[in-house]
C-alpha cells in the first residue's frame, strides 16, 4: 500500500473543512449561548405616502359608518345605501394601512331623510375632492392609481345618491 502524498491530504481536509461548513447544525459553543448578532442592516424608510393613505382611510372608514347610520335611521333607504357602504368597506381593506385604532365619533345623521341623503351625496363629493388632493401629494405610482380610484368611485356614488335623494324627494 502506498503512502497518500502531501496534495492528497491536503486535498481530503480542504474538502472536510467544505463538507462541516455546510452542515446545518450550529458550531459548538462550549456550553455557552451565542449572543445575538446585531443587525447591520438599518430598517427601511418609513413609507412617505403614509400620512396621505392614512388620511384616505380616515375618510373612508367615516363614509362607511355614515351610510350604515343613515340607513338604520332611514330604513326605507337602507337597502339602497349598502352597496355604497360595502365599497367604502372594501376601500378601507384595500388601504391597509398601519393606522391608529378607529374611534371617531359617530357619524351625526340630519333629522329628515332628504337632509341626510343631501350629506351623504355632499360627503361622497368631498371625499372625492379629498382623495384628488392626496393623489397630488404621493409619491408611488401604485398609491396614486388607488387614490385616483377612490376619487372616481366617491363622483360616481355622489351622482348615484344625488339620483336616489332626488326619488326620495319625489315622494
Amino acid at each position: 500500500m502506498s503512502r497518500p502524498t502531501r496534495r492528497t491530504l491536503l486535498a481530503g481536509s480542504l474538502a472536510a473543512g467544505l463538507v462541516a461548513g455546510c452542515t446545518p447544525s450550529p458550531p459548538s459553543s462550549g456550553g455557552r449561548t451565542p449572543a445575538a448578532t446585531p443587525s447591520r442592516t438599518p430598517p427601511p424608510p418609513p413609507d412617505p405616502d403614509l400620512p396621505a393613505l392614512r388620511l384616505a382611510l380616515a375618510a373612508e372608514r367615516l363614509l362607511a359608518a355614515t351610510l350604515v347610520a343613515t340607513g338604520l335611521k332611514y330604513p326605507a333607504v337602507a337597502k339602497a345605501l349598502a352597496p355604497y357602504a360595502a365599497r367604502h368597506q372594501q376601500h378601507v381593506t384595500a388601504l391597509a394601512v398601519p393606522s391608529p385604532p378607529a374611534s371617531p365619533a359617530p357619524p351625526t345623521v340630519p333629522p329628515k331623510q332628504p337632509a341626510a341623503l343631501a350629506a351623504l351625496v355632499k360627503s361622497e363629493r368631498d371625499a372625492q375632492v379629498a382623495h384628488h388632493a392626496l393623489l397630488q401629494t404621493v409619491k408611488s405610482s401604485d398609491h396614486a392609481l388607488l387614490l385616483a380610484s377612490l376619487a372616481a368611485c366617491a363622483a360616481a356614488h355622489a351622482a348615484a345618491l344625488s339620483d336616489l335623494s332626488e326619488l326620495a324627494d319625489a315622494d
